[in-house]
């Protein structure tokens, strides 16, 4: 479905697979602005009435993931939850479960980012969750290796 412009335009690249803790996506954030579009993400998800699919966001490619949706859920406490939902040809389909403050704590996780600060920071946990999400800003060869 990505048109022949997609892959200059592309400001958010996943790849899910087995990473060091168990299933991991790894996003790689190609630019400062790649890194406020998923912070939009996580603000705009506090207070959506609908799952927000980051996978039908424009400039995004997740490898081996079919749908990733954020959804707002306000019984989960203030941290968030990524669970596995199923799986097509495609690629895995996850929901991620978070109340308008767990989605408030993930925006700010991704604050240095924003700043142009390099580095990779961990949006899930592997003691809690199906699938660890990793992300990754202005490392070398961050793509490579998972």
């Amino acid at each position: 479905m990505a048109n022949e412009d997609s892959e200059s335009t592309q400001m958010i690249e996943g790849k899910f697979g087995q990473g060091a803790y168990g299933p991991t996506v790894r996003l790689v954030l190609k630019s400062v602005a790649a890194a406020e579009q998923l912070r939009e993400l996580f603000i705009s998800a506090r207070h959506a009435p609908e799952p927000i699919l980051v996978t039908r966001q424009p400039g995004v490619r997740i490898d081996g993931v079919e749908e990733l949706r954020l959804i707002q859920e306000s019984g989960v406490g203030p941290h968030a939850h990524l669970r596995r939902t199923g799986q097509s040809e495609r690629g895995q389909r996850l929901d991620w479960l978070a109340s308008p403050a767990g989605w408030s704590i993930l925006a700010g996780l991704v604050d240095a980012f924003v700043k142009g600060r390099p580095g990779h920071q961990y949006l899930t946990s592997e003691s809690h969750d199906d699938v660890l999400i990793e992300v990754s800003f202005g490392e070398e060869s961050s793509a490579a290796g998972h």
